[in-house]
């Protein structure tokens, strides 16, 4: 009932809360009726032409791009994409990374050629995120360009990956547990990063040594 009645005034609502709406409904799809889907497309194209894509910031770009692939909505989340593709390199990198698993998929050798120049950008008023991510997301885009195929853009992958590990390498200290582990896994790959990995590695095994050491002084 909700959704039927937000397909109703959509339309008048603010876009930045259209496409908060249209996420937390994409989010339980598969439960909307045909008919009430069909309803909230209908309205949704009225409002997102591609002159309003134009206008979005980049957080209601990105989560554009997620509810419209949620929703199965082939011709809007086109849209929303390539308005997105055509921002680059200068998109956040944090907005740039929650649609990086699904831009991927289409557009592999167009993000691993921007994304050395989002991060180059940076976030200076965060100077824990020097480069626009944090460690933890630092990591978890290493992992997406590492599972990319060597067939894409091979030479612009190892120059992206040598990067994000040199982003890394003082910032061990700062990935949470999961961020480590992660890391760990990654390092554990074979191929042309492997040097660069291999620091991140012994980089690991040094900090968990120091850990263990504390661990043990502490329950003395």
């Amino acid at each position: 009932p909700a959704a039927a009645v937000a397909a109703t005034v959509l339309t008048q609502w603010p876009f930045e809360e259209m496409v908060k709406l249209l996420l937390s409904l994409a989010r339980r799809h598969a439960l909307l009726k045909e008919e009430v889907d069909d309803r909230l497309r209908s309205a949704a194209e009225k409002c997102f032409t591609s002159e309003q894509f134009q206008l979005l910031g980049p957080n209601d770009l990105a989560g554009m791009v997620l509810a419209t692939l949620g929703h199965g909505w082939s011709r809007l989340h086109e849209v929303a994409g390539q308005e997105l593709l055509r921002r680059l390199p200068h998109f956040p990198a944090k907005e740039l990374l929650m649609v990086s698993p699904v831009l991927f998929q289409k557009h592999a050798a167009q993000l691993i050629g921007a994304w050395p120049k989002v991060l180059a950008g940076g976030a200076p008023k965060d100077p824990k995120a020097a480069d626009g991510l944090l460690p933890d997301q630092l990591v978890q885009l290493a992992r997406l360009v590492g599972d990319q195929s060597e067939s894409e853009a091979p030479d612009a992958k190892q120059k992206l990956m040598e990067d994000l590990c040199e982003r890394l390498l003082p910032k061990v200290t700062e990935l949470s547990a999961n961020g480590r582990a992660q890391l760990s896994q990654l390092c554990k790959t074979e191929g042309a990063n492997a040097t660069h990995l291999a620091k991140l590695q012994k980089s690991l095994v040094a900090m968990a040594g120091i850990q263990a050491e504390s661990g043990a002084a502490s329950s003395r």
